[in-house]
């Protein structure tokens, strides 16, 4: 978990004024789910008036599957 927000926080700080960064988080085994827990937790906190977070939900599936993630840098 710490080693993907890491990523993701290192990606942030070079992504260019209305750049999108896409993330899929995959999880559902062994530490699968603190990471989930711990990316969703992470871009929650992210400034509302420097990035949009659009998290999207596959409503016909169920089970763990991916959670794919568009964070746009406002510019």
């Amino acid at each position: 978990a710490r080693s993907s927000v890491k990523a993701i926080e290192q990606g942030l700080a070079i992504l260019k004024d209305g750049a999108v960064m896409s993330i899929c988080i995959y999880y559902g085994r062994n530490n699968g789910y603190d990471e989930k827990d711990a990316v969703l937790a992470f871009l929650s906190t992210l400034d509302a008036a420097a990035f949009t977070v659009i998290v999207h939900h596959f409503h016909n599936r169920g089970g763990d599957v991916a959670i794919p993630v568009s964070v746009i840098k406002q510019g």
